[in-house]
Order: C-alpha cells, then sequence, then structure tokens
C-alpha cells in the first residue's frame, strides 16, 4: 500500500512537472512561429483560455471522485481523470512527428540554417512575394 502511494506522488509529481514545462514553452513556440499581426487577433490568448478550461473540466470531473477511503480505494475515476489527456498527448505527439515536423524559424536563423528558416518563413506568410520573404530573413 505504501509503495502505491510513492507512486502515485511520484506520477503526480511527473504530470506536474511536464504541466510546468508545457506551460513555459507553448508562449516561446507560439512567438517563434506565430506572426506578430495574429497575435494580436487573439491566437496568443488562445492557447491560455483553452490550457485553463481544459483544468475546469477536470476539477469538473473530480467532483465525482469518491471521499470515503473505502470507495476511492475500489472506484477507478482517478485512472480515467488521468487517463482523458492521453488521446490529446497522443494527437499531439503525431502531429509534430507527422505534419509539422520542422524547426521554428528562430532556431533555424539562431543555428544559421539559412535555408530551413526561409523555407519556415515562407510556411507562415505564403502569400508574401519571394523577395519580401528574404527581407523577413
Amino acid at each position: 500500500m505504501l509503495v502505491n502511494f510513492y507512486m502515485i506522488c511520484f506520477g503526480r509529481f511527473i504530470l506536474g512537472f511536464c504541466c510546468g514545462v508545457l506551460l513555459c514553452a507553448t508562449p516561446k513556440a507560439l512567438d517563434e512561429t506565430v506572426p506578430g499581426k495574429l497575435i494580436d487577433k487573439g491566437f496568443g490568448t488562445s492557447t491560455n483560455i483553452m490550457i485553463n478550461l481544459a483544468f475546469l473540466a477536470l476539477m469538473i470531473a473530480a467532483n465525482f471522485m469518491p471521499e470515503d477511503k473505502l470507495l476511492l480505494s475500489e472506484t477507478a475515476v482517478w485512472q480515467y481523470l488521468f487517463a482523458i489527456q492521453v488521446p490529446f498527448q497522443v494527437a499531439a505527439l503525431l502531429l509534430h512527428l507527422l505534419v509539422y515536423p520542422e524547426e521554428t524559424v528562430d532556431f533555424n536563423v539562431k543555428k544559421g540554417d539559412k535555408q530551413g528558416a526561409l523555407r519556415g518563413i515562407r510556411l507562415i506568410y505564403s502569400e508574401s512575394s519571394p523577395e519580401v520573404i528574404e527581407a523577413i530573413y
């Protein structure tokens, strides 16, 4: 029983750490990829709004957990709460591996990969001419 307690604590630590990394890395990734003109139209806040809505949904779902220790040990509600994120994490992993495998423009510029940076700029500013894309670089 004590081992399960430590495993749950360790799992919650890992989950909290990963959530913190996600909350810190998401704005940086948006800053490196989304054009400034779109940030002002709600794109920058939409990620934080969705994160907060997801936390709200989990808090509401947590109200269905029993408070009695005996019932809590027999139910699997806590497992469902932790498993809700699995399909979304798998989808994000597949998107990063198969659909959006490019590095960010900022990373390519800092690395000195001009062709990779120009390719990324063309993806973001697809309607711009080659001269404008070169000027943005």
